[in-house]
């Protein structure tokens, strides 16, 4: 643009040079003054459309600039809020791919049936049947040692099978050899097979329960009897599908020789199961539901 302009003065001079040339026939006053006022016109006129070009010229620069500031910072909005709008899509997918992918659940307890019969706080455990894993028949072996030998009796039984829930619990005073106990192991075939000992108490009807306690042996028994490293309560209504109240981890309790591990609930059932682990022997006294 400032070329045309340049170009177009120079034009509009040599006119005004052709003119004064023409002009030289007059009187000299009279050719000055022309040539004079032609000359002035002509640097009038040049400088005017030089002015106008260079006005055009930088108005047409600055519209381009602008326009071209304006398109680049459209655009670089447009891609902003596009990448931002993107990563926040792609972000929230992430987000609930992986809420999704590790998210927990609770185990759910199944829902309460509405005509379980209330306890009222009593025992209804007692005299109920069970059925149990087995307890250890424990006899010197050929080799020397002593184990679990198919043969022997049983070291610590179940008296008619009803001692759990007979309401007896062993002397504070007495040992392991007191009737009230009955000995579970480590090293019977089933625990081995199961990696736990059990027995599962039959209530008779469905109860409304909030509490089930099992009474264990400890250390202070002696003989190599602690109390269970985890005991676990589980109930069902058709004695088929069980619920896990969870495990409890247990600490042995060396002050007395029977120890209480009690689990609060608000379930109904009329069947519950106790589980047991250890290192060896698990010796049981007791078990109630209210």
């Amino acid at each position: 643009m400032k070329k045309l302009a340049i170009l177009l003065a120079l034009a509009l001079a040599f006119s005004a040079c052709l003119l004064a040339l023409s002009a030289c026939g007059d009187d000299g006053e009279t050719s000055s003054a022309a040539s004079s006022e032609a000359s002035s016109e002509a640097s009038s006129a040049a400088s005017s459309a030089a002015s106008s070009a260079a006005s055009s010229a930088a108005s047409s620069a600055a519209s381009s600039e602008a326009s071209s500031a304006a398109s680049s910072e459209a655009s670089s909005a447009a891609s902003s809020a596009t990448s931002s709008e993107a990563s926040s899509e792609a972000s929230s997918a992430t987000s609930s791919e992986t809420s999704s992918g590790t998210s927990s659940e609770a185990v759910s307890m199944p829902e309460k049936n509405p005509n379980a019969l209330a306890t009222n706080g009593e025992n209804v455990a007692l005299g109920k049947s069970y059925e149990k894993s087995q307890l250890f028949q424990q006899a010197k072996k050929d080799d020397g040692s002593w184990g679990w030998v198919d043969e022997a009796p049983i070291s610590y039984p179940d008296t008619d099978d009803k001692e759990l829930t007979d309401g007896l619990h062993p002397s504070e005073t007495g040992d392991y050899t007191d009737a009230a106990w009955i000995g579970f192991h480590k090293d019977c075939p089933d625990y081995k097979t199961n990696s736990y000992s059990y027995f599962t108490v039959d209530l008779g009807e469905v109860y409304a329960l909030s509490k089930l306690t099992v009474y264990v042996g400890t250390t202070k028994l002696t003989g190599g009897i602690s109390a269970p490293a985890t005991v676990e309560f589980l109930v069902s209504e058709d004695g088929e599908n069980f619920t896990s109240l969870d495990a409890i981890s247990v600490k042995n309790d060396a002050t007395t020789v029977e120890q209480k591990v009690e689990q609060t609930c608000d379930v109904t059932a009329q069947y519950v199961q106790v589980r047991m682990t250890s290192s060896a022997w698990m010796f049981v006294s007791e078990f109630e539901a209210s």
